[in-house]
């Protein structure tokens, strides 16, 4: 991602003038319960900004750039976008192992996801097998993006150490 674009987001999603809503929770579409005392489920703020193929931000457009860096880079452009809103995370957590209630985004079999690291942060995405177990973490870095599949089961973090973190989450039809 090219360093002016990323700022530019940073700037936008950071800015006194963009809305945020609060979300009650961090879980998905569909959320696994398993036995682990380092799930901890916490508010949310969130900023839509797609919904069902429909923008509802003005800073949509300027979000929409990083599908086509995503299409150079790897081939995978949307041809129907399912949902796209920043997320924003606070402070929440007791310790670092800590991460929300593992979700999917859909469980369509075509559908993608991807998670854009708008600031630098801690508060880990984490990725899971179906028993529940990490099977790989990626940290927050501005510019980052990571791309997968949207029946992955993953969850995010809040941070410990940063005042906030903040994603873009994409979801959409490949």
């Amino acid at each position: 991602m090219p360093k002016s674009l990323a700022d530019k987001l940073e700037e936008a999603l950071t800015h006194d003038d963009t809305t945020w809503n609060l979300a009650p929770s961090c879980g998905g579409y569909l959320n696994e319960s398993f036995d682990d005392p380092n799930i901890k489920d916490t508010p949310q703020m969130y900023h839509a900004l797609v919904y069902n193929d429909t923008p509802k931000s003005a800073i949509t457009s300027l979000a929409m750039c990083i599908l086509f860096f995503v299409e150079s880079t790897v081939g995978i452009f949307p041809k129907e976008l399912m949902r796209v809103k920043a997320n924003l995370l606070f402070p929440m957590f007791d310790f670092d192992t800590q991460y929300h209630p593992p979700h999917i985004d859909t469980d369509s079999i075509t559908a993608m996801s991807a998670v854009y690291y708008v600031t630098d942060s801690d508060g880990p995405t984490r990725f899971f097998d179906k028993e529940g177990n990490v099977t790989h973490t990626v940290e927050p870095k501005k510019g980052r993006l990571v791309l997968f599949p949207s029946n992955t089961l993953h969850a995010s973090s809040c941070p410990i150490h940063s005042k906030q973190r903040i994603v873009i989450n994409f979801v959409f039809q490949a």
